[in-house]
């Protein structure tokens, strides 16, 4: 009798301890959290344009001078050029302020009258450290209805931005 006394006691705490067990194997905490962390975001250097040179003469009408321009990128990162243009923040003083050409006289000889064209065909990488050339650019000057003999013997200054 005495076996079956402690069956009787036994078997309860057995279930007891099992269903303990069971519970422990599947409660758990849940809990949330906020954190933060930095980073550093790196700069570009601005680009360079080679001085530019223009070959051939430039007359009213006539077939316009070209030039291959190499920009130059001293920075540590990819640079992507969509525009090359005359910079019109230049030059900051004389007759022709902002029209991104210079040495030109004050009447008879507009910056206007002249147009500067680079086709990049498009976006171009300059690469880290690199450089590259555009071999597109033009710079023409228009037959006006006006006396042009102001222009003559000129040596422009061109103003170059690429964006």
């Amino acid at each position: 009798m005495h076996v079956l006394k402690r069956r009787k006691v036994l078997v309860p705490l057995i279930v007891v301890g099992v269903l303990a067990v069971a519970g422990a194997a599947v409660a758990y905490w849940t809990s949330t959290g906020t954190g933060s962390g930095t980073a550093t975001v790196g700069t570009t250097q601005n680009l360079t344009i080679t001085p530019v040179t223009f070959t051939g003469t430039l007359y009213p009408g006539g077939t316009a001078a070209t030039s291959a321009i190499t920009i130059n990128n001293p920075g540590a990162a990819d640079v992507q050029v969509t525009n090359l243009g005359l910079d019109t923040a230049q030059p900051t003083s004389g007759p022709q302020i902002g029209s991104g050409i210079g040495g030109l006289p004050a009447a008879g000889c507009p910056a206007a009258d002249f147009t500067f064209n680079a086709n990049l065909g498009g976006p171009v990488n300059v690469p880290a450290g690199g450089s590259v050339v555009v071999n597109s650019a033009t710079l023409s000057m228009a037959n006006t209805t006006s006396n042009q003999n102001a222009c003559k013997g000129r040596t422009l200054t061109i103003y170059l931005a690429a964006s």
